[in-house]
């Protein structure tokens, strides 16, 4: 067989020789060609056409202006427009209008699955879209825009998400169309809560509300911006882009991932590319690259993986699909701009609704001969991608060799602003204890710790509360906050107790780990350390049924709340942090001196300094249930290192971690072996380590913001962070079932 096969082979070779080389290559380009029309032929042939939308799938909802959701309405599409215009038309190769843009920007995200990721993105995008395209609709924009009068005189109007005026250039205004895309997970919960959160009322504010002028977290959309469709079926990326184009607004359309991986200000790159090329009809595509473009200053930072799956992707490409679109570096970038003009051409055409349906939106472009501009866009690997399988695959081998286990975590939805602290109580009745968390928003809450559930809020501060924490026994909660007031509560009721009036911002309270007595230790910027006994409060209830106010005076009140001060003029800077120890008569503070200190109250001095480098982030003694007669251990979270202190003899040091990164919080478990730390900075991330090798055995991946607070539970079965994201997650920490991870 072998022998014929090359003598077959040998007498083709004679023959090619006979062949003048011009006839050669006509004749190899001719079946090359042939060969790449057969494959278009073939795809043409079997393409599938894409299923109709469901009639619920033709509509959105979105938040009214009170923060309720609206009920389903109708979705505005140009497309059902211009086709019954286009069956109107006798000749199929007129150009048809699309109807005129209502604001300048439109959105698309395809989410699929995305709660833990969404909110970063749409933090970043409505950050940009509203300071480049949109107008905030209070009572100040109105001021400033009093006097800016238009052409004909009248005071011109400013759009907002929802309402917006047309004019022909359509300049301002913006929308967000997110299509979840048959998802099963918070993904709309989280969108609608975000909304929620940073929603502006078109009416007139008589104050400013949570957001303070210190931090702002973000900025005020106007009702409406953002629009939720639901897709009851899931279509593939492709599909839920191309659903949700049919129905935008704007001007300019851009579609982004929900991952939140193309760096949003680059957005105005697209739209000054696109108006450079367009043609005599206002069509342009502007494709993001992450390609490194000879002469740009585009840097991709991501994985060899995706670099290799991209390069060699293209190549492909580069030898099926027509010149234009061959010539485009990077096709399947999430960040890609249309004019509006241009989509006629390009949306009514398309079958793909897999991962490569942007090779088709080119190639439709291609052939309209709509104009394409490549821009070098900024670009980050965010993990969870749905295409990084051999990372993922990798990780969970890990987890099954370090036999660490790998879980969902439990989202905690109802802050507004950052979670600078979260505490757990004591187990007080058949394996129950609650959660207490302090937030920038004003508002603490008590949650059940088991199920992260919410159980209640505690309102009366006008200020920022910066810690907050449960007596013993749970019956009791004390919170810090910025208006210059510690305040005790009633668990049961929610009833304010007592209001502690201090002359500066209070940032730490404390109570005994013993039931009694019944005193809670406050600090902060007043550089002071008090101790409260609240048992004696009777004389100084007000008679219009508020809680009681105490107002300190650096002595013994007067039948009210006996308070004192420990150690007057020794700590150098802003006490962040208060721990009583085993030991009733033993007392930790932290300090922004970055100095820790153990106080005797019998003596009221301290006894032991400790300096540590860098600032102090969190101090907390770690105890559990399950350990009654240990001491516990007291860790410190300062710059870029973790200590950990004996929990019963005081400034016993028992060691120091480094880390490559800064350290915001830190907990530890003594049953398990394990401590987490909470990155501060661009690190986002909850980190696992072994006590005793210091080894990382977990990454814990969801929070947007640096986590502030890390805390065990009191059976150590879970932990719980809260971060500037303003979310709080329970993470298992046990590989049996355990609450609601089954």
């Amino acid at each position: 067989m072998s022998e014929y096969i090359s003598q077959v082979c040998m007498e083709c070779i004679q023959v090619l020789s006979t062949v003048p080389p011009s006839v050669f290559l006509v004749s190899l380009a001719a079946c090359v060609l042939g060969v790449i029309a057969l494959v278009y032929i073939i795809l043409f042939a079997v393409a599938f056409r894409p299923r109709t939308p469901f009639p619920e799938e033709k509509t959105y909802r979105t938040l009214s202006e009170d923060g309720t959701p609206t009920r389903p309405q109708q979705l505005p599409c140009w497309q059902d427009s211009w086709e019954r215009e286009r069956q109107n038309t006798p000749s199929k190769r007129a150009v048809l209008d699309i109807e005129k843009p209502e604001l300048f920007m439109s959105v698309v995200v395809p989410a699929y699955n995305e709660e833990d990721r969404l909110i970063g993105m749409l933090k970043e995008t409505v950050d940009y879209l509203e300071h480049a395209y949109g107008t905030l609709a209070d009572q100040v924009s109105n001021e400033q825009e009093k006097g800016k009068k238009s052409k004909n005189g009248s005071v011109r109007q400013r759009r907002t998400g929802n309402g917006h005026v047309s004019d022909d250039d359509a300049s301002k205004g913006w929308e967000i169309l997110l299509v979840s895309d048959g998802s099963t997970d918070r993904t709309e919960e989280v969108a609608f809560e975000f909304s929620r959160d940073h929603q502006l009322s078109l009416h007139p504010r008589a104050h400013t509300g949570p957001w303070s002028s210190e931090k702002p977290e973000g900025v005020h959309i106007p009702p409406g911006s953002i629009r939720i469709v639901t897709l009851t079926r899931n279509r593939g990326k492709g599909g839920a882009v191309t659903h949700g184009m049919r129905h935008v607004r704007g001007k300019y359309v851009v579609f982004a991932d929900a991952d939140g991986a193309s760096k949003f200000s680059d957005l105005g790159k697209l739209v000054s590319a696109a108006r450079k090329v367009e043609d005599s009809e206002g069509r342009a595509v502007a494709v993001g690259s992450r390609a490194h473009m000879v002469g740009s200053e585009a840097v991709v930072k991501r994985s060899k993986l995706r670099n290799f799956l991209m390069h060699s992707f293209h190549l492909i490409l580069w030898l099926l699909t027509p010149p234009a679109t061959a010539q485009v570096k990077d096709t399947q970038c999430g960040f890609k701009l249309f004019s509006r003009p241009s989509l006629p051409y390009i949306i009514p055409y398309m079958h793909s609704e897999g991962w490569i349906f942007d090779v088709e939106m080119l190639m439709l472009a291609e052939f309209a001969k709509i104009p394409v501009a490549e821009v070098p866009v900024g670009w980050r690997e965010v993990k969870g991608s749905k295409l990084n399988v051999v990372w993922d695959s990798i990780e969970q081998q890990t987890c099954k060799t370090l036999n660490v286990p790998k879980v969902v975590p439990l989202t905690c939805h109802g802050h507004s602003r950052p979670v600078p602290h979260i505490s757990f109580s004591s187990i007080v009745e058949e394996d129950q204890y609650y959660l207490i968390s302090a937030c920038k928003d004003n508002n603490p809450m008590l949650r059940d710790g088991v199920t992260g559930d919410w159980i209640g809020t505690f309102l009366g501060h006008k200020g920022a509360v910066w810690q907050a924490r449960l007596s013993a026994d749970a019956n009791i909660a004390a919170t810090a906050a910025a208006d210059f007031s510690a305040k005790v509560w009633d668990t049961h009721t929610g009833e304010c107790l007592h209001t502690l009036q201090h002359n500066h911002i209070v940032r730490a309270v404390a109570f005994p780990i013993q039931t009694n007595p019944q005193v809670l230790a406050t600090g902060g910027m007043e550089k002071k350390l008090r101790i409260f006994d609240l048992t004696r409060s009777g004389d100084s209830a007000s008679h219009d049924g508020s809680s009681p106010t105490i107002n300190n005076n650096d002595s013994n009140s007067t039948g009210a709340v006996t308070s004192y001060e420990i150690g007057p003029g020794v700590h150098g800077g802003t006490i962040k942090s208060i721990v009583w120890n085993i030991d009733y008569n033993i007392l930790t503070t932290a300090a922004e001196d970055r100095k820790i200190r153990w106080w005797d109250l019998r003596s009221r001095h301290p006894v032991v300094e400790y300096s540590v480098e860098g600032t102090i982030g969190s101090c907390e003694l770690n105890v559990l249930a399950t350990r009654p007669n240990e001491s516990g251990i007291l860790s410190v979270a300062a710059g870029k290192s973790v200590y950990l202190f004996d929990g019963a003899m005081p400034g016993r040091l028992l060691k120091k971690v480094d880390f490559r990164y800064e350290v915001a919080s830190v907990a530890v478990n003594n049953e398990t072996g394990r401590f987490v730390t909470g990155g501060a900075g661009e690190d986002t991330w909850a980190r696992v380590y072994d006590l005793h090798t210091d080894e990382e055995l977990e990454v814990q991946k969801g929070h947007h913001g640096p986590i502030w607070s890390v805390s065990y539970s009191p059976d150590g079965k879970l932990y719980g962070t809260g971060s500037e994201d303003g979310t709080i997650k329970l993470w298992k920490a046990c590989r049996e079932p355990y609450g609601l991870w089954r």
